[in-house]
C-alpha cells in the first residue's frame, strides 16, 4: 500500500459562508475498501463575503494493483461552494465534494 503521488486541494466557501457550523477537522472516505481518502482543513479565514477554507485531500491505494477511474466523495457542511481546486476535477453534488482524476493523474499506483 502506498499513498498516491498527487495530493488534491480545494478552496471552498464553507457552510454558505457562515463560520458557525463550518468546522471540518478531518474526514475519511473509502471506496469499497480499495481507496481511502483523508481531507483536512489546512487553512481557514473570514473573507469579505464569507468563511473560506483550504482543504487538503490525500488518497491511499489499499490494493496491490494500480487503481484507475477512481472517484473520491467527501461530505462537507451544507451550503459549501468550491472556489478553486488543483490536481483533480472537482464538482459539488448535494452535501459532497466529488473529486475525479485530472488528465495527468488518472492512476493511483499500488
Amino acid at each position: 500500500m502506498r499513498n498516491c503521488r498527487g495530493r488534491f486541494f480545494v478552496l471552498a466557501k464553507l457552510n454558505g459562508g457562515r463560520r458557525s457550523g463550518a468546522t471540518l477537522t478531518e474526514m475519511k472516505q473509502s471506496q469499497s475498501g480499495k481507496l481511502t481518502a483523508t481531507a483536512k482543513i489546512s487553512n481557514s479565514w473570514q473573507g469579505a463575503d464569507g468563511f473560506y477554507a483550504q482543504v487538503d485531500v490525500s488518497a491511499k491505494n489499499n490494493t496491490s494493483k494500480d487503481l484507475e477511474g477512481w472517484t473520491i466523495k467527501i461530505s462537507v457542511p451544507s451550503g459549501t461552494e468550491i472556489s478553486s481546486s488543483w490536481n483533480g476535477d472537482f464538482t459539488m453534488s448535494g452535501g459532497y465534494i466529488i473529486i475525479k482524476p485530472a488528465d495527468y493523474n488518472g492512476t493511483i499506483g499500488a
